[in-house]
């Protein structure tokens, strides 16, 4: 399973910009790819430690690893595409949603 959702990455103190999170399950991989400058982060789902949800927040997405936090706001419309449903699958245990 492949999936581009369009996102706003956060890239700095109030600082962000448009991006496409590109889900590869099948290389068990998230790509964070910027429209701006050619800028790509890969997080390998192993490395991948915890998954926050907030909805109150504008959606916000935040995957955690021992390096560094990835934190995206997901579009609307691409909620239906059932993005949240597949985090709670896929990570259990390290995903939670904040209320």
């Amino acid at each position: 399973m492949s999936m581009d959702i369009p996102i706003t990455l956060k890239t700095g103190f109030f600082q962000s910009e448009p991006a496409v999170m590109k889900i590869d399950n099948r290389n068990r991989q998230i790509l964070f790819v910027c429209e701006k400058g050619n800028k790509v982060f890969i997080v390998d789902f192993p490395q991948i430690m915890k998954v926050y949800y907030n909805p109150l927040a504008n959606d916000e997405l935040t995957l955690q690893t021992i390096q560094k936090n990835y934190i995206a706001n997901i579009e609307k419309q691409m909620l239906g595409r059932g993005i949240i449903d597949f985090f709670k699958i896929e990570f259990g245990d390290k995903f939670r949603v904040v209320q």
